[in-house]
């Protein structure tokens, strides 16, 4: 399975929707960490749940 970023030209290729998920994290966590920053601990927690959402609802639309 293939995704891609909807935010950079990043893209992840996987076996797995769990391995898609964990590499959307990771890159968001990686590449655009800027977005993180300054943000408290539920601000964060809210945020990695619509992230987790979002990367979700991105694979269900290539099925």
């Amino acid at each position: 399975m293939k995704l891609a970023c909807e935010g950079c030209d990043w893209t992840t290729n996987a076996e797995t929707v769990s391995e898609l998920y964990e590499d959307m994290m990771k890159h968001g966590e990686d590449r655009h960490a800027y977005l993180f920053e300054g943000k408290t601990s539920e601000e964060l927690e809210a945020m990695k749940k619509m992230m987790r959402a979002h990367i979700y609802r991105m694979i269900a639309a290539q099925n």
